[in-house]
């Protein structure tokens, strides 16, 4: 694991960056015998993951300050399966040999501008956040069964955009304390899935599972509150 960071300011304008980089492997062997079941499971993990932060700020003035913040994240994980499970009911032995590796791909990114002006007792902050989350996933599995020998594909994808933009107005008197936004966003998703399967030894897929689905969302809302000191005690109608 490392991780390296850097920062440095020029005036109004001032900067921070952060890049680090982890990787772990994890190897689990089970063993099972309980009962009328015995066997051994057998796994294996590799992850690596990659990440990036940074703050870009420019104070223009005593009132007036930008900020623009942005995340990078790339996780990558591969797994090996391999089961080997005997199972004994009414006097019939059957076993399953089960053999799987899974690829996974993760990517998520954000951004977000925000702008802040203030006052003597208030304050105006407006931002605009994009974030985007991509999924991939790649499994490969071969099931042996006293029934016989089942190939099976599953394929896998997931992208996820989702805009926000939050205005948010705060005013600060003698007892009391005045709040109000909007809160504006939307989502988009794209997800893909496909489940083949076929008896070992076959030319084509014998049967294709198809979950794939398309989903808009967009989301408006309105806030507003007074919070009026009462001694120890907050009243907020």
């Amino acid at each position: 694991d490392m991780s390296l960071s850097y920062g440095d300011k020029f005036g109004k304008l001032s900067f921070v960056g952060t890049y680090s980089y982890n990787q772990f492997k994890r190897n689990i062997i089970t063993t099972l015998t309980e009962d009328e079941i015995t066997g051994s499971e057998v796994e294996a993990v590799d992850v690596k993951i990659h990440g990036f932060t940074g703050a870009l700020n420019y104070k223009m003035n005593e009132r007036n300050k930008l900020k623009f913040e942005t995340f990078f994240s790339n996780f990558n994980e591969e797994l090996d399966f391999l089961a080997d499970i005997k199972r004994t009911s009414d006097g019939t032995l059957n076993f399953t040999a089960d053999t799987a590796a899974d690829k996974k791909l993760r990517r998520l990114h954000t951004k977000n501008l925000e702008f802040e002006t203030k006052g003597d007792n208030w304050k105006w902050t407006n931002a605009i956040n994009f974030a985007q989350h991509f999924d991939e996933k790649d499994r490969w599995r071969m099931t042996q069964k006293s029934s016989g020998l089942i190939e099976s594909l599953e394929d896998e994808n997931q992208k996820n955009t989702e805009s926000v933009f939050l205005s948010d107005y705060r005013l600060r008197l003698s007892n009391q304390s005045i709040k109000a936004g909007i809160r504006a966003s939307g989502l988009w998703r794209d997800y893909g899935r496909w489940v083949y399967t076929r008896i070992a030894g076959h030319k084509f897929w014998d049967e294709s599972t198809d979950g794939s689905y398309i989903l808009d969302e967009y989301r408006f809302g309105v806030y507003v509150t007074d919070e009026i000191e009462l001694g120890n005690l907050y009243l907020v109608p």
